[in-house]
């Protein structure tokens, strides 16, 4: 009978620890992302430390209840700033996916590529923000292959990855 209720109790903390909130946010929940290519060096927020701009930002959102208010947390306005990049798809039908740093080797715009991104398909949906050399968040545009997400940064910066949440197949 001990057997049979750790093994009930072991399931539902497995479920449980699989079931994520849409306006969750999370480092990598999926085994995390790498990226492609040689001059570009991508490290998810459970890496990066303690004391890395990728683990203040997951901080920084963790606690909030819903995309909108995220973004908010990161800047004054950011949200109405992204809701018009989106158009009438609301924000909060997006979650970050990935928290973390892009080191990149060379100099001017570089195209990062992140691979291993379980369930994301081309008919994903989702944005990228990376926060600014002026210390502000700023949106990018990505476009979703198989498992993969591309998108350009200026220079080496921390980045929030988001996906709407009802493209992503889990």
């Amino acid at each position: 009978m001990k057997k049979k209720v750790l093994s009930v109790v072991a399931a539902a903390a497995l479920a449980a620890s699989l079931t994520v909130p849409a306006w969750a946010a999370v480092a990598s929940p999926y085994g995390g992302a790498e990226a492609e290519g040689g001059d570009v060096t991508y490290t998810t927020q459970a890496q990066t430390g303690e004391e890395s701009q990728a683990t203040q930002v997951y901080e920084t959102i963790q606690g909030a209840t819903s995309t909108e208010e995220e973004l908010d947390l990161l800047g004054d306005g950011l949200a109405e700033t992204v809701q018009a990049e989106l158009g009438a798809t609301s924000v909060n039908e997006y979650s970050a996916r990935e928290i973390g740093s892009v080191a990149v080797s060379s100099e001017g715009p570089t195209t990062v590529t992140l691979s291993n991104l379980a369930g994301v398909t081309a008919d994903t949906q989702g944005f990228v923000m990376y926060l600014g050399a002026d210390g502000l968040w700023h949106y990018l545009s990505v476009s979703f292959g198989s498992r993969s997400a591309t998108f350009t940064v200026p220079y080496s910066t921390t980045i929030i990855l988001y996906v709407r949440s009802v493209a992503v197949a889990q």
